[in-house]
């Protein structure tokens, strides 16, 4: 069965029926996913089937092409990192090396790294050819999970952080953190956090 994430075909997911263990996590709404619930054949994607229409992260073997003007990650050394996911396959890192962007904090298995999103923070602040920036405003850059334990929703001020799976989304301009549910309600325009003074 295969259901796009937003409405958006071009980054759907193709997500089959699966049973899962007591402590599984929805990873658009951070809940737990009693018995049954709905993953995503190709990137891991778990959602309940209510989420499943709202889900806006693209599939990772279609989030590559989605990206209209890429930029490379700035990779630092081949190391391990504890309790954190890979944004690629969504697993944890624990046992394995991997590499970390020291830009936009991108994590990836080094048997992950061909298939990253070259989706890296840009340095320049306006192009009038990227989406919203007509509307002469920054957009956020959103980089799902791997945030501090103590992160709270912008939104809704809840604790918006898991150490059981890649859940909710970081700015990497004002490091905000928000719900993937709660990021309809966030203004669309990013204010540059810390980086504004």
């Amino acid at each position: 069965m295969s259901h796009g994430g937003g409405g958006d075909e071009s980054g759907s997911h193709t997500y089959h029926k699966k049973t899962f263990r007591p402590g599984s996590i929805c990873h658009y709404c951070g809940e737990h996913v009693w018995v049954s619930g709905y993953t995503c054949k190709v990137c891991r994607f778990v959602t309940h089937e209510k989420c499943m229409g709202d889900v806006t992260t693209a599939c990772t073997s279609v989030a590559p092409v989605l990206v209209k003007d890429p930029v490379a990650h700035r990779w630092g050394e081949r190391q391990k990192f504890k309790r954190t996911f890979c944004n690629v396959c969504r697993k944890r890192m624990d046992e394995s090396l991997g590499y970390r962007c020291e830009v936009c904090k991108y994590y990836v298995h080094a048997t992950c790294n061909q298939f990253c999103v070259q989706d890296c923070k840009r340095v320049a602040t306006y192009n009038p050819y990227i989406p919203g920036e007509e509307l002469g405003v920054q957009l956020h850059h959103w980089r799902e999970g791997n945030l501090k334990p103590s992160s709270k929703c912008a939104v809704c001020k809840n604790v918006c952080s898991s150490q059981e799976c890649l859940v909710s989304l970081r700015c990497a301009w004002c490091c905000k953190t928000v719900h993937s549910s709660c990021r309809q309600f966030l203004d669309i325009s990013c204010d540059f956090g810390a980086l504004k003074r």
